[in-house]
């Protein structure tokens, strides 16, 4: 009997955990790297033994030119020898991160949930499974943590979020590649992953190896940890829904971990945007303590914090 690997006791542990399989029709983000080969691989072999219907989504973002081209005839290929129903979308997210003035990685993620929803409502597909792993996991911490995040970017990457599950979620790049050989599953290579003008990649090559160096099981640690936060996280957001007082004393008397939240939940339900930050939750913290009457402070969005009747308004 096969002894079954690191890559897949973890693997393992996570659809069980996060009971993220229990569904009818699954469909696999697949750009052709390693991560989403060994994800296909592995719900594959699920499939067949749950019964559920496998489906594989390749976005081509038609930057890289014929190394793009190359991928996507990869994907084609691999479904076909595999017998997994194929599509791929095209779309020029060059042109899209220009009209939108925001970077290529953030418009080419934008793009490719938005095409796998749209997917999924077509079909009646309920989940959709990516290859984010404990690596990417440990990259995503220090980039938030270096832009001065909140306990929420401490979180990670969660297991789960909405429709979308994330089944190598524990296992790290280098249990993935190892999989990979001893399965002799071929995949491409991403070459702008080694252009360290990015900000992730400058981490994943740069700092990650140093930290590495400190404590071999870094990502396994960082996953435990990001585990803890997203518990603490949510039950500090929980607690804070559950406080639909405005009045001034009563806002003072509560913790900052609460009362941040909830100027924040006050905030969204004025219309205003998500990226409330810390030095404007801190404005309005100082216009509660002060309580002077009729004393106002500009958000973004035309929203304003307002002290009138010794409540707080928005």
């Amino acid at each position: 009997m096969k002894k079954i690997s690191v890559c897949e006791e973890k693997f393992s542990r996570a659809i069980k955990r996060y009971d993220m399989l229990s569904c009818d029709c699954l469909l696999v983000g697949l750009s052709g790297g390693a991560d989403s080969v060994v994800l296909l691989h592995m719900l594959k072999k699920e499939a067949a033994l749950r019964g559920f219907s496998l489906f594989a989504l390749h976005v081509n973002h038609m930057i890289r030119g014929e190394e793009a081209d190359r991928d996507e005839a990869f994907c084609r290929k691999l479904c076909e020898k595999w017998d997994i129903p194929f599509t791929c979308e095209r779309v020029d997210v060059p042109s899209i991160a220009k009209k939108e003035k925001c970077g290529l990685e953030e418009a080419a993620r934008n793009c490719r949930y938005k095409i796998f929803n749209a997917f999924c409502k077509e079909n009646g597909i309920k989940r959709i499974a990516t290859a984010h792993n404990s690596s990417d996991n440990l990259e995503t911490v220090l980039f938030n943590i270096t832009r001065g995040s909140s306990l929420k970017g401490v979180c990670g990457i969660p297991p789960v979020r909405e429709n979308i599950v994330r089944p190598l979620i524990f296992c790290t790049k280098s249990e993935i590649i190892e999989y990979a050989a001893e399965n002799r599953l071929e995949y491409v290579y991403d070459s702008t992953n080694s252009d360290t003008d990015y900000s992730r990649n400058l981490i994943r090559h740069k700092i990650v190896p140093e930290l590495l160096k400190i404590n071999p099981s870094a990502e396994d640690a960082v996953s435990r940890m990001t585990l803890i936060a997203r518990d603490d996280n949510e039950f500090l957001e929980k607690s804070a829904l559950a406080i639909n007082d405005n009045r001034v004393d009563t806002l003072m008397s509560l913790d900052s971990a609460l009362l941040g939240r909830v100027i924040k939940n006050m905030y969204l339900s004025s219309g205003g945007r998500s990226d409330l930050s810390y030095i404007h939750i801190s404005d309005v913290t100082d216009l509660i303590s002060a309580q002077t009457p009729h004393s106002s402070i500009s958000l973004p969005g035309g929203i304003s914090a307002v002290i009138e009747d010794s409540r707080l308004m928005l």
